[in-house]
């Protein structure tokens, strides 16, 4: 009984929320570089521009987006310039930007990953769009197919339609891998390195990022095993190469960790290119 009332429940919440979003009403805090939230009161007057962790305390107040300031408008329509026109990689894009020293949305140093976001934000054409992803009941957090995307209009966009089709379609063609593109990145890296990590995958000038490797397969873990890499115990202290330190001994641990190569890497490593495929873009 107590079940059947929480779903119930939890129906209920979502498709208010839905219709919230339908009305042109904010969900979810961050907003978006060049984006701000603004609160209004039921008859939709302005009340303040909500900062970063700020909330609503009104239960009838609502949240709008409404653009910035003009000067992160004007990086918003050049990051997609250079997108979309110049064809510059996300990569280049964030070290012009942090070359300026243009701080992100939360005032920190840009990564792939924010550029990434905003160029595929569909807020800056004045679109909102809810429920992509849900996590009912402290279930784990899962992506929602496209029917189940509820959509609603925003603001007046500070991008051009066209100039936001072009950077779309620059990721449709370069930038979405299959399942098979992102090991055969793996096995590449596996077999320049002799390893694999985070930080292998995070610093390769080219291939996908680690954000999408945790999309596709959960955890790292679960990509290495499909090439068959794992990781084994560490060798006992016995083994004459092992010499640990006072300071570091996990580290001198890490540092004797075996690995098995499985047969993907005899297929893939003497054709594959990690290179080949963003050749144009880096």
């Amino acid at each position: 009984m107590a079940a059947e009332f929480s779903r119930e429940l939890s129906d209920k919440v979502l498709e208010g929320q839905k219709r919230l979003t339908r009305l042109g009403f904010r969900r979810g805090d961050t907003p978006g570089y060049g984006l701000r939230r603004l609160l209004v009161d039921e008859n939709g007057r302005s009340k303040m521009v909500l900062q970063i962790g700020e909330q609503k305390h009104l239960q009838i107040d609502r949240v709008i987006l409404v653009p910035g300031p003009s000067e992160e408008i004007e990086v918003v329509q050049t990051v997609f310039r250079w997108f979309a026109h110049n064809q510059v990689a996300p990569t280049h894009i964030t070290r012009r930007l942090n070359g300026k020293r243009i701080p992100n949305p939360r005032g920190n140093s840009w990564t792939t990953n924010n550029v990434f976001k905003l160029v595929k934000s569909e807020s800056y054409i004045g679109n909102l769009v809810f429920n992509r992803s849900t996590s009912k009941l402290s279930s784990k957090r899962r992506s929602n197919p496209c029917h189940m995307w509820q959509g609603g209009r925003g603001f007046e966009p500070i991008i051009e339609s066209n100039l936001f089709a072009a950077a779309q379609s620059i990721f449709a063609d370069r930038w979405t891998f299959t399942e098979g593109e992102l090991l055969n990145y793996l096995t590449a890296a596996l077999c320049v390195h002799g390893r694999l990590s985070s930080h292998i995958i995070t610093t390769r000038k080219c291939g996908p990022s680690i954000t999408v490797y945790y999309m596709r397969f959960g955890k790292l873990s679960n990509a290495f095993s499909a090439i068959g890499y794992r990781c084994r115990c560490p060798v006992p202290v016995s083994d004459p190469s092992f010499k640990p330190t006072q300071q570091s001994p996990a580290r001198d641990l890490g540092r004797h960790h075996r690995f098995v190569i499985g047969h993907n890497a005899s297929l893939f490593a003497p054709s594959f290119d990690p290179g080949q495929r963003h050749t144009a873009l880096y």
